[in-house]
């Protein structure tokens, strides 16, 4: 339970790193960006909130994440998984990788969703698949991904890959 707790935690400070060093191809936005990360670096989440929201409504990868961020952790905001759950999904369908593992650990420790090992290795392989951008964050979602296959039987990881391979394919 431990090693879980800590994993976890591991895990929301990889991706909160990883959103922050994403750059954004608007001069505009990154500053409005950046202006929402030094807010959260500080602690004034509702000044990050104010920047970010506008930038995530109108789909910025790195603001949608760390939307997610903040209502997964109740930072700023009252914690809401399934509002996590919506703005990591809006960042995992633009190929985010932070994002697609997020949602994998919602699934795999049953986090504002029922727990289901299927979709958690879906989406954990989303984001190996999603991840040559980022290798040293790819090494630890693989890690993620291999310890949901640990407890997969044959047949769901079957259903896993398929999920995977559909969801691919409809993108």
């Amino acid at each position: 339970m431990t090693s879980d707790v800590a994993r976890e935690r591991a895990v929301k400070c990889l991706l909160l790193a990883l959103a922050v060093l994403c750059l954004l191809a608007s001069p505009a936005a990154a500053q409005d960006y950046n202006k929402g990360a030094n807010a959260y670096a500080r602690g004034d989440f509702a000044a990050a909130l104010q920047e970010w929201r506008p930038l995530a409504e109108k789909d910025n990868v790195s603001a949608q994440f760390n939307l997610g961020q903040m209502y997964f952790l109740g930072r700023g905001v009252s914690q809401d998984y399934a509002e996590a759950l919506i703005w990591y999904t809006r960042a995992a369908e633009q190929g985010d990788t932070g994002a697609a593992s997020a949602i994998g650990n919602m699934y795999a420790m049953g986090h504002g969703v029922q727990q289901d090992l299927v979709r958690a290795y879906m989406w954990h392989a989303l984001a190996v698949e999603h991840g040559g951008r980022y290798p040293y964050f790819t090494r630890d979602v693989r890690v993620a991904r291999d310890e949901v296959v640990r407890r997969l039987t044959p047949e769901q990881l079957a259903e896993g890959r398929k999920l995977v391979r559909e969801w691919m394919e409809s993108r």
